[in-house]
């Protein structure tokens, strides 16, 4: 899930909406990269920021939009971290880092990760780690 393109999609789904005419290929090729992920999930916006501010205004798409978008990352993390035997250390950067407090702590709160955050720390905008001394690995 990216900021307006969709991410991974089953080739099969594309293949019927073109056998089916529900789409021709150039109103399929704006969907998924123009009109999907944050955005067309959210209703909102592609921006991060703007998803989440909805969202703590009560916008339900909005929500939606961030709990997918926080599952896609743990999904990620876990991939790469099965692949890798572990993870050492997990940095949250450029529009990652505007995920602030609560969703960086459910995205380090994933057995995965076996991060604990300092909640101080999370908090700031800085650029400073960010887990306690609890914590197995940095963040």
């Amino acid at each position: 899930m990216m900021g307006s393109r969709s991410g991974s999609v089953d080739p099969g789904l594309l293949l019927h909406l073109l056998t089916s005419n529900a789409y021709q290929a150039a109103e399929l090729d704006s969907i998924l990269n123009t009109a999907s992920g944050l955005k067309g999930v959210s209703q909102v916006s592609e921006d991060i920021r703007d998803v989440i501010a909805a969202a703590a205004g009560g916008a339900v798409q909005s929500q939606l939009a961030l709990d997918m978008y926080a599952h896609r990352l743990s999904a990620g993390i876990a991939a790469m971290a099965a692949a890798a035997g572990g993870i050492d250390a997990l940095a949250f950067t450029a529009g990652r880092a505007a995920l602030r407090l609560r969703a960086r702590a459910r995205l380090c709160a994933a057995r995965i990760s076996r991060i604990a955050l300092a909640v101080p720390e999370n908090n700031s905008a800085d650029d400073r780690e960010i887990s306690s001394p609890q914590s197995q690995c940095a963040s």
